[in-house]
């Protein structure tokens, strides 16, 4: 139990260590343009269903009985 414990320990901090204390050693790309408009609008998406979910959860509603009632 102990030498797992000291194992996870090291493993841990040693990620602590490479995200905070090393230099990066890769660049990596802006992205796209296209890229950022279409998370932009998955972002609003997502929160319109936060807010308001009846009106997608009714039209699900509505799909899923015409595929297993009808």
């Amino acid at each position: 139990m102990l030498f797992r414990s000291v194992v996870g320990a090291f493993y841990y901090i040693r990620i602590i260590k490479l995200a905070y204390f090393d230099e990066a050693t890769v660049q990596y790309d802006k992205p796209s343009l296209l890229t950022g408009v279409l998370m932009g609008l998955s972002s609003i998406l997502m929160l319109v269903y936060f807010v308001y979910p009846a009106q997608l959860v009714s039209g699900a509603e509505m799909a899923a009985k015409a595929l297993f009632l009808g």
